[in-house]
């Protein structure tokens, strides 16, 4: 087995998302991405390093020759011990010591994403099916790099797509995976921007677009058109929570009363680390804890925490999954946007409605064994 097959069936096995090759002086260095963590996997001769990306570049078809500028490409990976594929998408840039490479295992194929396994409860699942099913609006969904975004989008897009009754054209940079019978633009903006290839795509009768990230005013504008003249716009904003993501566009100068008209959904998501449930210890909250948490009833209740055996090897965690912030944007909302001073509000009227916020959904699950509550504290104190 090649030494490039035998570091991805590593990452594989060990639930990476991601493998970093760094090179030195005299060495190079093979890193794992295990649940949001770096590790080290191995350090090999830097006379070996020139031959392994060599192949790796082939693999992703990228330029063997060019070693002095970025490189983008992605390949399809087969596990030899399962037979799974996998979807992987390549990196490499120059360093000072020599090239680094970074391999993102997307996880799984395409086929396999469903809104089922991202981990929304059954009333956030019924919602974003309800919201996705509408022939026109804006669905928005925020967080920051590495919240799982892309995973939300796809799982939509895929779900909407089953039928094959309407035609999706997504905007991204970069593709993450290939979807059948979905149209994917790649934009380069060294070239071109979102919004020169959204105004492009929407000459294309498209009854469903997807906006990999609004960045600016134009694209934003262009966005909010589309979802006006009878089509299905989905968008990606990096913002804290549901909430701030629609006084986000209106500080880009977008108008209250089309924002009104047009938000069906807004989602705020986070990943944390998804405790092993074969070795997860259960103990009592702490004081501390319950007082970070605002809520002193919760001192005494019980939680897990990671302990590790051999079937997460003694990691105690088995993955990431997802926190989740869903604000539907309808009617009781809508008086809120139109009036254009939004954030406070919709939080006080998120909060009249028992809307569960991202600290919500992460306690529930902390309580039920699924997550520890250290992680739900990581990603939830600081919004």
């Amino acid at each position: 087995m090649s030494l490039g097959n035998r570091i991805l069936d590593a990452a594989n096995l060990s639930r990476a998302s991601d493998v970093h090759i760094d090179p030195d002086k005299d060495k190079f260095e093979i890193r794992l991405r295990v649940a949001g963590d770096i590790e080290l996997f191995n350090s090999l001769p830097i006379a070996q390093h020139g031959s392994l990306l060599g192949r790796l570049k082939v693999l992703a078809n990228l330029d063997i020759v060019e070693k002095r500028a970025p490189q983008d490409g992605s390949m399809v990976h087969r596990f030899q011990g399962t037979g799974v594929f996998v979807d992987i998408r390549v990196a490499s840039i120059p360093t000072k010591p020599g090239e680094k490479m970074t391999m993102r295992l997307l996880g799984f194929r395409a086929e396999s994403l469903a809104l089922e396994k991202l981990g929304t409860s059954t009333e956030h699942m019924q919602m974003f099916r309800k919201s996705i099913a509408q022939p026109h609006g804006m669905i928005l969904v925020t967080g920051p790099t590495s919240s799982g975004k892309s995973t939300t989008f796809y799982a939509a897009l895929r779900e909407i797509n089953r039928g094959l009754t309407r035609t999706t054209i997504t905007i991204e940079d970069p593709v993450g995976y290939d979807l059948a019978g979905i149209n994917q633009v790649q934009v380069d903006e060294g070239k071109a921007s979102f919004a020169k290839a959204l105004r492009s795509v929407l000459r294309h009768d498209p009854d469903i677009v997807m906006v990999g990230e609004i960045r600016d005013r134009k694209t934003a504008e262009i966005a909010v058109t589309a979802a006006m003249n009878g089509r299905l716009a989905l968008t990606a904003l990096r913002t804290n929570t549901a909430a701030s993501r629609v006084t986000r566009l209106l500080n880009m100068g977008l108008e209250p009363y089309l924002l009104s008209a047009i938000l069906r959904l807004s989602i705020a998501q986070r990943l944390v680390r998804e405790l092993c449930p074969k070795c997860a210890r259960p103990y009592s909250v702490t004081e501390e804890q319950a007082l970070i948490l605002g809520d002193r009833s919760l001192k005494g209740t019980t939680a897990y925490v990671p302990v590790g055996c051999k079937y997460c090897a003694n990691r105690g965690i088995r993955g990431r999954i997802g926190l989740f912030e869903f604000l539907p944007l309808n009617d009781r909302f809508r008086p809120i946007i139109r009036k254009g001073m939004v954030e406070d509000e919709l939080l006080a009227k998120m909060a009249d409605c028992s809307i569960a916020s991202l600290g919500d959904d992460g306690l529930a699950k902390a309580l039920a064994g699924t997550v520890p509550l250290s992680e739900v504290i990581r990603v939830t104190t600081i919004v």
